[in-house]
């Protein structure tokens, strides 16, 4: 591996230190490496053989767009807190480095989430993928939205909250597990729905197979008062949508593939972030 993509968040790294370090390390051993603040990122170049990611989870995810599109593994070096995405510590980045240098390194292939709009004319927007999560919550007034949830066209139950969250077994770890959602292994093949601040007692996740359908309608809640609410995929993208709008998410056809450069289990991992 010689031809690395270096991307930049620029709000943890302003000076752009720990970066320049990173890319003149990478030139004076060889490798090609290009670099782009994470807030220019627009395409990644052709030939790219790795993109890292310097920052956190959230920029890693915000990468994983762009690399995902083109099947170009992704690693992240973490200048953020916890960091259950992001595989490097900055200690850890010559070595790192090295071992992309040598080939010694395995992908791992996660599972991602893909989802749509339907308005209530039936117009659906284009796909939009996620890695971590698809959240739809309420948008603008403090009032609570009503969504009905159906798996496979079966009804299942409607929820009054401020929101629900449909995420990977790879987005257990970050807005599912802050509301009180299961912390499930990256690997597993199943999807996680947790409502957010639900008004009835209905507040425990259910899991759902990796091949089910859902379609999360919309529902009015106050005859007088339209509550609108938002769909965010990975916390971007995020698409305001009005009452009798579903949304439809599914299991994608893609996966993002992460480099590993360790054998920690996911037990190990746990261990450290928690701790």
């Amino acid at each position: 591996m010689k031809r690395f993509y270096l991307i930049v968040n620029d709000k943890k790294d302003p000076k752009l230190q720990e970066a320049d370090r990173i890319r003149t390390w990478l030139l004076g051993h060889g490798a090609e490496c290009k670099m782009v603040r994470l807030g220019r990122l627009k395409a990644i170049p052709a030939h790219t053989e790795c993109c890292i990611v310097l920052g956190g989870d959230g920029s890693l995810l915000q990468a994983s767009a762009y690399a995902t599109a083109k099947g170009i593994p992704l690693i992240g070096i973490n200048l953020g807190t916890v960091g259950y995405l992001t595989e490097v510590e900055l200690s850890g980045a010559t070595e790192a480095l090295t071992r992309l240098l040598n080939d010694e390194y395995n992908i791992e292939y996660r599972m991602m989430l893909q989802g749509a709009v339907r308005d209530a004319r039936g117009n659906e927007s284009v796909l939009n993928y996620a890695l971590n999560d698809i959240v739809i919550a309420r948008f603008g007034a403090i009032h609570l939205i009503r969504l009905q949830v159906y798996i496979n066209d079966l009804y299942l139950c409607t929820y009054d909250a401020d929101g629900l969250i449909v995420c990977t077994p790879t987005g257990s770890t970050g807005y599912n597990m802050s509301v009180g959602g299961p912390v499930v292994e990256p690997d597993a093949d199943l999807m996680l729905m947790t409502p957010i601040a639900p008004l009835k007692l209905m507040n425990r996740s259910i899991v759902l197979s990796s091949e089910d359908r859902l379609r999360i309608v919309v529902d009015q809640t106050h005859d007088d008062i339209k509550t609108m609410a938002a769909v965010s995929f990975d916390a971007e993208n995020v698409a305001q949508i009005m009452p009798g709008s579903e949304i439809l998410i599914s299991r994608a056809e893609r996966e993002t593939a992460l480099i590993r450069l360790h054998d920690d289990s996911f037990v190990d991992v746990l261990h450290k972030k928690m701790n």
